[in-house]
């Protein structure tokens, strides 16, 4: 083992392989998947106490779990909404744009007064 400037240089026992440069050593990890998250920009364009209707360019599919954050009549509103249907939307011009349709599966109660608020009984 080699020692230059902080970082570790392994020495290759392979001919021909070239020395391990990273500044921490690595292991390995198999079998582990994760998640990662995308934000979106998206028109929320009605919404009731089941679900909410919104459009975007992102291509969601049905049972897709997705966080909704935006304010809401000037109040902060935080959802987890579970993708229903998606369909290609006719009324833009974007050929990407897409109408999606969900379900709430997460919602606290700042978030239902505010949606209460909104529609009208």
């Amino acid at each position: 083992m080699i020692v230059t400037e902080g970082r570790t240089l392994v020495e290759s026992s392979e001919p021909g392989e070239k020395p391990e440069r990273r500044r921490y050593p690595r292991g390995e990890i198999t079998d582990t998947t994760i998640r990662l998250h995308t934000v979106v920009d998206a028109e929320i364009l009605d919404i009731s106490r089941a679900g909410a209707l919104f459009k975007c360019d992102y291509r969601l599919a049905v049972g897709d779990r997705v966080q909704i954050r935006t304010l809401l009549a000037g109040q902060p509103f935080v959802a987890w909404v579970s993708v229903r249907w998606t369909r290609r939307d006719r009324t833009s011009g974007g050929a990407g744009a897409l109408r999606v349709g969900t379900t709430f599966v997460s919602l606290d109660e700042n978030a239902a007064r505010t949606i209460r608020s909104l529609v009208k009984s």
